[in-house]
């Protein structure tokens, strides 16, 4: 096939569709060829001399034409046969697959490993946090999103489509992997790019249908964007199952009663300039643990509607003790509750009077008060009078700061009354004396767990003689006793050693008889200002027994 078409124009140079242009020339490029043709057809004429009359302009604008079609023919060719390469490599890359070890792995075992190596834990529980029945309500239930593991989990899975194509194609078809972390949406972003909104968009299609974590975060009370979070909210809220919101006032999404119906946890932050009520959650039937941190000197618990009946994990931070004490006892299911609140009592109206309300299944209560001051009705008082806690185990009690105040004796011994079951007490801060502490420890034979964490005015010389194990006592003071948790007051060094002595024995040494109390497993000191011989006196319970010194 000769590179040059037979036209009029390339007779006129002498050149033709037969052997004058060789076809090994005609794979050189256009420009060259041609003028090496024109050469070689006319050796005597220089190229100054060739023809430049409007006739051969026009041929060789016919033969430039149609050069050009031909490599743009030749263009084509070689796309579709680079095509035909990559389709054949796609085979061969396939079929080696199908030979190695990893190519004969189930694709649901694949899956699995995929998941494991994606997995990312979104909800932080605080270390402080006991079992699951007995625990501390503070982040049993209060939990914290992890903000980094969003990139994390994109990552991880982002990695794994790199690997090869095989194992993109099961990435892409596995949406679990897409629901890794959680997904962050910064409402009040002012710019939103395209590769953002495509980004979180392919993420939404690629992990439905299953559950995500979602965190709404608002520092202002605009939202530029608000359009386009409204369509992600309406994608994807029946498929929240974790959903934290960190806003001045709660988005105005529109969204209907019972849109939240797969949604188990919620957390509201900074709920300060809230002035409509929330309904959105009211009818959102699997919702079991709920966390409200409200602003501070702010009151705002009372104006979001909850299934309030069928939680059973709540921590609340509200400046109302008297909304508190109202949503609490609604909470018929609860297993755990947290309250964070004010000491003065913002509900007179019987405060002190009101009907015994029992919550049957709450095996954790944590009270702590802030910004004490007196007040006619103790808060305290007024907080414990109603409830009826007969599965109780767990009590904390906290204050702010110590108190000059008289501490009500009388509502903590009918409470202990009405909570035959507590097994571990703590007081911060209480200001409760020795007598006080006694009758509480009179009345909990079934206490394992003491924290007086700056109790300064009860751990004194007499609670220590009243704990101290005597065999000839019948019925020694907290028999069951094993932790104990100590800020020192007025008290003898001395006694306290031998307080912890008497309660404590290696296998080796086990009295005879046997005592009638258990053995201690830990002792902890606080704010330590013993003397060093006392230190050197106990080495021994410190090396090998319970006791632990702090400060």
């Amino acid at each position: 096939m000769s590179f040059i078409p037979e036209s009029d124009g390339a007779e006129e140079f002498g050149l033709s569709a037969d052997a004058t242009t060789p076809k090994e020339e005609a794979d050189y490029g256009t420009a060259q060829v041609l003028h090496s043709g024109i050469l070689l057809a006319q050796p005597d004429r220089p190229p100054s001399q060739i023809p430049s009359n409007p006739d051969a302009l026009g041929s060789i604008q016919r033969l430039t034409d149609a050069t050009e079609a031909k490599i743009a023919r030749l263009t084509a060719e070689i796309d579709e046969l680079d095509l035909l390469r990559q389709r054949e490599r796609r085979v061969l890359a396939e079929l080696h697959l199908m030979a190695v070890p990893i190519g004969k792995m189930p694709i649901e075992l694949l899956v699995e490993l995929f998941k494991m190596v994606g997995h990312t834990v979104v909800l932080h529980q605080d270390p402080r946090a006991l079992d699951s029945i007995g625990g501390s309500p503070w982040n049993a239930c209060a939990f914290n999103y992890q903000e980094v593991s969003l990139s994390l989990a994109l990552k991880q899975v982002l990695r794994l489509c790199q690997v090869c194509t095989y194992w993109r194609q099961v990435a892409h078809n596995t949406p679990r992997l897409w629901a890794e972390g959680v997904v962050r949406l910064q409402l009040d972003r002012e710019y939103l790019g395209r590769s953002y909104k495509e980004g979180l968009e392919t993420q939404l299609v690629r992990s439905a249908p299953c559950l995500l974590s979602l965190s709404l975060h608002q520092k202002n009370t605009t939202m530029p964007g608000a359009s386009f979070f409204k369509g992600v909210m309406d994608q994807t809220a029946r498929r929240i199952l974790n959903l934290c919101v960190n806003a001045p006032c709660f988005p105005p999404f529109d969204l209907s009663p019972g849109t939240f119906e797969a949604l188990e946890r919620l957390s509201i932050s900074n709920a300060g300039h809230q002035a409509r009520p929330v309904t959105v959650f009211e009818h959102s039937p699997w919702l079991k643990q709920f966390v409200f941190h409200s602003s501070r000197f702010f009151s705002g618990i009372r104006l979001f509607q909850m299934p309030w009946a069928q939680l059973t994990a709540l921590v609340v931070e509200d400046e109302s003790l008297g909304a508190c004490r109202e949503i609490l006892t609604q909470c018929t299911n609860l297993i755990t509750a947290g309250i964070i609140t004010s000491l003065w009592w913002d509900d007179l109206l019987d405060a002190a009077h009101s009907s015994l309300v029992a919550l049957p299944f709450l095996k954790t209560l944590a009270v702590s008060f802030n910004n004490a001051s007196s007040t006619e009705i103790s808060g305290l008082t007024a907080f414990l009078s109603p409830l009826a806690l007969p599965s109780l185990i767990t009590l904390e009690i906290g204050f702010s700061e110590q108190l000059e105040e008289t501490w009500p004796t009388a509502v903590l011994s009918d409470f202990q009354g009405r909570s035959p079951k507590i097994e571990s007490m703590s007081f911060d801060h209480s200001f409760c004396d020795t007598e006080d502490m006694l009758r509480l420890l009179r009345q909990s034979p079934a206490l394992k767990s003491l924290d007086l964490t700056r109790n300064f005015r009860c751990v004194t010389d007499d609670l220590l003689r009243a704990l101290r194990y005597d065999e000839s006592e019948p019925t020694p003071l907290a028999p069951q006793l094993q932790d104990m948790t100590l800020s020192l007051g007025e008290c003898t060094q001395s006694l306290l050693e031998d307080t912890i002595r008497s309660r404590w024995w290696t296998d080796a040494t086990l009295p005879s008889p046997e005592p009638r109390i258990k053995r201690l497993d830990e002792v902890v000191i606080l704010e330590n200002s013993l003397s060093p011989g006392f230190e050197d006196r106990v080495r021994d319970l410190v090396d090998h027994g319970p006791l632990w010194l702090h400060g």
